[in-house]
């Protein structure tokens, strides 16, 4: 793992004009690849310090500053080999997350947690300080396996198990310089374990977005499958770039319609070859033509799936039509 020496940094060390540039890159050092905007006033006389450094596998900084917007886009993480969590933690201010769809606001006292993995926008409206803790994504997941659902939750601290969290976090930061470096790792990994606890059983941190959002995600990803339909490719990965999510959020959004998104895709296809077979003004000429053009590359296959589907064989369903077309 990449070790980040200590950090401190201050806008202030820098002239206006060039203030706003050199926090950019200082973010991008501390975390990742991140675009980052702010307002005209601002962006010519800016805000804003950075401190902290490694303890143990986290990373574990307090920042504050002049209202930005952070955005996370997909050629950044095309761009770099990263994979990395955020929990952000206000101590003043109100901040604004947006991921796959969801949206959260947080304040002092809760925090939320953010993904490398995935686009994303991190907000503030006005001048705000909070600490951030920078999470080795590999080794939250291998305590949580569904980590990345949790993405854009709010956590409230009044709960056990995120103020045990937030409790070991600050007696962490208070006590790490007296620490040996051994001991700052073992107790790094406690942290992490506090975090994934606290992720389980907090009853707020639902990985579901509003029903709204769902239902905007899901009309756009069907009106995508649908003029896919006949594109052999057509899988999870091309569908989730297209529609600007991450597969995870996919198969999120299709668990309560009760298909997968490689059954729904399937579904999709047969219903388009049942309605040619059954329609005896289309000309078709043969099934396997049939089955090649709307996606199946294996007729047999494709065969088995339309007789499980419905009760017959494609065979069948063609001559039915043609018979009752001549009487």
């Amino acid at each position: 793992m990449q070790i980040m020496k200590a950090t401190h940094f201050d806008t202030s060390a820098f002239r206006a004009g060039q203030q706003f540039e050199h926090w950019n890159s200082v973010v991008a050092d501390a975390y990742f690849s991140l675009s980052l905007q702010t307002g005209e006033r601002h962006h010519e006389r800016f805000c804003g310090s950075l401190d902290g450094g490694e303890l143990g596998h986290v990373t574990v900084t307090r920042l504050q500053s002049d209202p930005v917007s952070y955005h996370r886009e997909r050629f950044h993480i095309s761009g770099e080999n990263t994979d990395y969590f955020l929990v952000t933690i206000p101590e003043w201010g109100q901040v604004h997350f947006e991921q796959n769809g969801k949206i959260v606001d947080c304040g002092p006292g809760d925090f939320i947690l953010e993904g490398s993995a995935d686009p994303y926008c991190f907000s503030y409206q006005q001048q705000a300080r909070m600490n951030v803790i920078r999470v080795p994504g590999a080794m939250l997941r291998d305590r949580i396996q569904n980590a990345d659902d949790f993405c854009a939750s709010r956590f409230l601290g009044r709960q056990a198990g995120c103020s045990l969290f937030m409790e070991y976090l600050q007696s962490l930061i208070k006590l790490s310089p007296d620490l040996p470096e051994g001991s700052r790792f073992k107790l790094s990994e406690q942290l992490i374990d506090l975090l994934a606890m606290s992720m389980e059983t907090s009853g707020e941190a639902l990985p579901c977005a509003d029903s709204a959002s769902q239902d905007a995600h899901l009309h756009r990803i069907y009106n995508f499958i649908n003029r896919q339909l006949d594109n052999p490719d057509l899988n999870t990965a091309l569908i989730a770039e297209h529609c600007g999510i991450s597969t995870r959020y996919l198969h999120q959004l299709f668990k309560p319609t009760g298909h997968t998104v490689a059954g729904w895709i399937k579904e999709r296809r047969l219903k388009q070859c049942y309605d040619a077979l059954s329609d005896p003004r289309r000309s078709i000429r043969s099934i396997a033509e049939l089955a090649y053009r709307w996606g199946f590359s294996d007729q047999a296959h494709f065969s088995r799936s339309f007789k499980a589907r419905y009760d017959m064989p494609p065979g069948q369903v063609r001559a039915q039509a043609l018979d009752q077309h001549k009487s």
